[in-house]
């Protein structure tokens, strides 16, 4: 995991009580499905995310405390 602050200064600012973009968290290819399914049945709302720069599947939800936490896996 790498946590990487966000400048307050940057054209879209986060709120003041988010000071960090997201917490990127990988897990394997063959537990993305099943994790996503899972998030997706206790209600999340999942948000699809896409990197032309990697090749990684990856989605994104906020956690109950508002932080916008990135699941992530490597392509095959």
């Amino acid at each position: 995991m790498v946590l990487i602050p966000r400048s307050m200064a940057s054209p879209q600012p986060l709120p003041p009580s988010r000071r960090l973009h997201h917490i990127g968290l990988e897990v394997p290819p063959e537990d993305y499905e099943p994790e996503r399914r899972r998030l997706a049945g206790l209600g999340f709302e999942l948000r699809s995310g896409e990197h032309p720069f990697m090749p990684v599947d990856a989605f994104y939800l906020d956690d109950p405390d508002g932080n916008e936490v990135e699941i992530a896996t490597w392509r095959g």
